[in-house]
């Protein structure tokens, strides 16, 4: 049973479909890009799965803890992702309990795979990581690291051209935000430059203070100018 990853065990999937119906999902669809068997899902990870649900009309994510996860619970990532949705950043929070989040359902294609096919100098794409920095410095200035912004391939996922910082399961409030440091590297890479003495010392100054100001040097060091209002 896909409700209790990879056991199958029944009473455990009971449990969770409890859990999932008191949050007000209707229904489990058994679709999504990854093959689990003989079901499909949207996602799977070592702690957790990723299924396409219905809530009252509306089709959501219901992010599912495995059997064999390593964190007890999911009560955590829920408290990073309602703290995050405060700072105006991931899906929508929308209910969770002690096996699964519920939230808003966001599919798109990954930041890499949007910069690959756009082009790194086009005005698309530097708008697309203008606004996925700025979600990453609102991250930075609420305290929340994200934890895996270094490897941005399936964390920032552009929706209908607008980027989105998604999973919040290594999430932390508890440790010095990194997030626009890391995701700055992460577009370094993925846009195939060298980063030069600038930048590095744009992010060594980020990190020893992370200020607008310092924020601003970094952007400037990337080459990514704000259009004119």
């Amino acid at each position: 049973m896909i409700l209790a990853y990879p056991t199958g065990d029944r009473s455990k999937a009971l449990e969770v479909a409890r859990e999932l119906e008191r949050a007000g999902i209707d229904g489990v669809a058994m679709a999504g890009r990854i093959a689990v068997g003989r079901h499909r899902v949207l996602g799977k990870g070592k702690s957790s799965m990723v299924l396409i649900c219905e809530a009252e009309g509306e089709v959501v994510a219901a992010k599912v803890r495995r059997i064999d996860s390593p964190t007890p619970d999911m009560v955590m990532e829920a408290t990073m992702l309602r703290a995050a949705n405060s700072a105006g950043v991931g899906p929508k929070l929308l209910g969770w309990s002690a096996n699964s989040i519920v939230m808003e359902l966001l599919v798109g294609r990954s930041l890499a795979a949007f910069l690959s096919a756009a082009g790194p100098r086009a005005g698309t794409s530097v708008r697309v990581m203008l606004s996925a920095l700025d979600k990453a410095r609102a991250l930075d200035a609420a305290g929340i690291d994200h934890g895996e912004l270094h490897d941005p391939r399936e964390h920032v996922q552009v929706v209908c051209g607008e980027p989105e910082i998604i999973d919040f399961g290594s999430a932390s409030a508890a440790r010095r935000p990194s997030n626009v440091t890391s995701l700055a590297s992460a577009i370094v890479r993925l846009t195939g430059r060298m980063p030069d003495g600038r930048l590095i010392g744009a992010l060594r100054a980020y990190k020893e203070e992370m200020s607008d100001e310092r924020y601003r040097e970094i952007l400037e060091s990337l080459g990514l100018r704000r259009a004119a209002p």
